[in-house]
């Protein structure tokens, strides 16, 4: 599909141009290089959006000198073809799809609400019943391999199951990588609270509670709190804070034990979110979060413990 092919193909050049001369490309002389080029005969007529898709699918990256260059996930899916192919192959439809349909969420949704179990328990649709707005994401789909079509029935292919609750397959590669993301944000929260702790004790007048804050958050990982701190003066720690760095609106996650040590402290415990790119007011208080959580947020469990009884867990 030449949508899919032109992603790659904007890709490629930009990775010829850096071969090429050693540098990075900027945005301007890339649509006037790409304008002027050929794929199969034709010119690429919209260089604008297929450049802001290959940016929102992480593809490519832009700097503050409107240079772009080739992110991990370009890198990867050039490399997953041959040179000189601009027609994605089976394992680069596969990237291309688990990376795509995360973006496209809500069309996703809308599509896969045709889709029903038939009797053999695959998820099949009639593609005459879908809407003529979800046309061109079928036709997408197909082309990706996420489904088949046979005269009017469509089937979405047992390997791409997960496009259904929209969680799409990540390599070892890719977890570790956003695992280090989450550790270096969290650290960096962790540091953020500590400095706001200080000053905020140094203003109350309170200067040695303030020299004892602390983070244990690397020699007690498993306290339920990251930092010790203060909320009136005395020799022992009275404030207990759990750090999360936060997107605006997206959830956060506290563990079952941090739940549970917030119970027991209860008024003691607090709860920082950190949100590094709000300027005006980063931190986001919450005291006592086990009793304002209870009443003013959804909790949500995502893990389970499983133990047999009598501790065997032989096949039976």
């Amino acid at each position: 599909m030449k949508k899919f092919c032109d992603l790659l193909w904007v890709i490629r050049t930009v990775k010829e141009f850096e071969n090429k001369y050693q540098c990075q490309i900027t945005q301007s002389y890339l649509f006037r290089l790409l304008e002027s080029s050929f794929l199969g005969g034709r010119k690429t007529k919209a260089s604008k959006p297929v450049l802001e898709l290959l940016l929102f699918l992480k593809l490519l990256g832009i700097d503050d000198k409107h240079q772009l260059f080739i992110k991990p996930r370009g890198h990867r899916l050039c490399d997953s073809g041959s040179e000189g192919c601009y027609d994605l192959n089976i394992k680069q439809k596969k990237l291309m799809a688990s990376w795509y349909v995360s973006l496209e969420d809500a069309t996703n949704k809308q599509w896969m609400n045709y889709f029903c179990f038939n009797d053999s328990g695959k998820r099949q649709a009639m593609r005459s019943t879908i809407s003529k707005s979800l046309q061109q994401w079928t036709e997408e789909m197909i082309y990706l391999g996420v489904a088949v079509q046979s005269d009017d029935q469509l089937e979405l292919l047992g390997e791409h199951a997960w496009v259904r609750d929209h969680q799409p397959p990540i390599t070892k590669e890719e977890l570790h990588a956003i695992l280090e993301l989450q550790a270096r944000k969290g650290r960096e929260a962790e540091e953020y609270v500590l400095c706001y702790e200080k000053r905020r004790l140094q203003e109350q007048g309170l200067i040695a509670e303030a020299d004892r804050v602390e983070c244990i958050s690397d020699s007690f990982v498993n306290a339920g709190y990251d930092i010790l701190s203060f909320s009136t003066s005395g020799l022992e720690p009275n404030r207990f804070i759990e750090v999360k760095s936060v997107n605006p609106d997206g959830p956060f996650y506290l563990s079952d034990h941090e739940l549970k040590i917030a119970k027991v402290l209860g008024s003691l415990y607090y709860l920082y979110l950190v949100d590094q790119t709000n300027q005006i007011e980063p931190i986001k208080i919450i005291k006592n979060p086990y009793s304002f959580l209870s009443y003013h947020a959804n909790l949500e469990p995502i893990q389970y413990k499983v133990s047999f009884e009598g501790g065997s867990n032989k096949n039976r």
